[in-house]
């Protein structure tokens, strides 16, 4: 499991730097970064702004993804909010993509706001 986290942790931080490449908007670059870097606190703040700003760029949404994915089981207050702003940014997107990852999530998230929104 830990290998499986330093694995993707390597990843998103590689993601993060070549993110310019993929010609992101800067808020687009920002938001990865409030996710991949970020506690529950930022993961909140940037889900709740990517489901307003009704983001559309695959990219984020894949790191949305991610993040959903390492996240979900985590206990606590906020990162149930966050984890189930996640799942309703994916699920708003319309896109059958991640309809496995919330799939996932809705079978084996223990908090039940989690489940709902995914």
């Amino acid at each position: 499991m830990k290998l499986r986290l330093s694995v993707l942790a390597a990843l998103l931080s590689l993601f993060v730097v070549v993110a310019p490449c993929f010609a992101l908007s800067s808020g687009g670059q920002r938001t990865v970064e409030m996710l991949v870097r970020g506690g529950p606190e930022s993961q909140r703040d940037a889900a709740q702004s990517i489901y307003n700003n009704i983001e559309r760029n695959p990219e984020v949404l894949d790191v949305v993804a991610e993040v959903l994915l390492q996240t979900y089981q985590r206990p606590g207050y906020i990162q149930t909010d966050a984890t189930a702003g996640l799942c309703k940014v994916l699920g708003g997107s319309s896109s059958p993509r991640y309809r496995s990852v919330l799939r996932e999530v809705a079978d084996k998230a223990s908090e039940r706001k989690v489940r709902k929104y995914a």
